[in-house]
This record gives structure tokens, sequence and C-alpha cells, in this order.
């Protein structure tokens, strides 16, 4: 499996829970989109701590999730290990100020990253 397409599939904080199970350590993975599912704070933890044992991942996509600051805390704790991430879109997840920080901060450590969507972020 190299990509993963479940936008707008009605996951929640459970299906996240379930997902990142399936999906950890997957190796040959290099896309995973997400965005408009009803992913709070609990089911973005959950997709990020799989995130970080996903080395080969190039893309992630969330826009249109619900989670705010933890849920981008804990994305921004795993995005450095995303070596090969070139693409991160969280626009329009209600991260605030210090979600977005924490983000931006941990984009900057990923040297290939070379797009990071946070408009309509409540920044």
């Amino acid at each position: 499996l190299e990509r993963l397409e479940l936008s707008e599939c009605g996951i929640g904080t459970a299906g996240a829970a379930a997902l990142a199970g399936a999906l950890h350590g997957r190796s040959t993975l290099r896309a995973v989109t997400l965005q408009g599912n009803a992913l709070d704070d609990s089911g973005a933890e959950a997709v990020a701590e799989a995130v970080g044992s996903l080395p080969g991942l190039t893309h992630l996509n969330m826009q249109r999730c619900d989670f705010g600051v933890s849920g981008a805390f804990a994305l921004a704790a795993a995005i450095p290990a995303c070596t090969a991430l070139h693409t991160l879109n969280l626009a329009w997840c209600p991260l605030g100020c210090a979600g977005a920080r924490a983000v931006a901060g941990a984009a900057g450590k990923c040297r290939v990253l070379r797009e990071l969507g946070l408009e309509g972020c409540e920044i």
C-alpha cells in the first residue's frame, strides 16, 4: 500500500485509533489523506503516533478536520520523524496560534518539506 485516501468518510476518534493501529510501521506508505473527517484531538493524537512510524511518508492531508491545539502538538511531535515529508496540509483545522506555531516549528526541522497548509486555522 502506497496511498491511502479516506476523505469525508466520517472517521472519528474510534476509527482513527483503529486506523492508526493498522498503519503503524507501514514502510511503503507514501500518502495519507484524511481530509474532512471528524477527527478531534484524540483522533489526531492517534494518527500522529502512526505518522511518526512512517519514514517514507511524503504527503499528509488532514485539512478540514476538527482537532485543535493538543492534536496539533501531537502532530508537531511526530513530524520530525517523517524525514521524507514534503507536503503537510492542516488547513481549516481549528489549531489556533499555539497549535499552528508548534506545527510550523516542527515543519522547519523537515529538510524536504515544500508545502505547509495552515490557512483558515484560526490563527
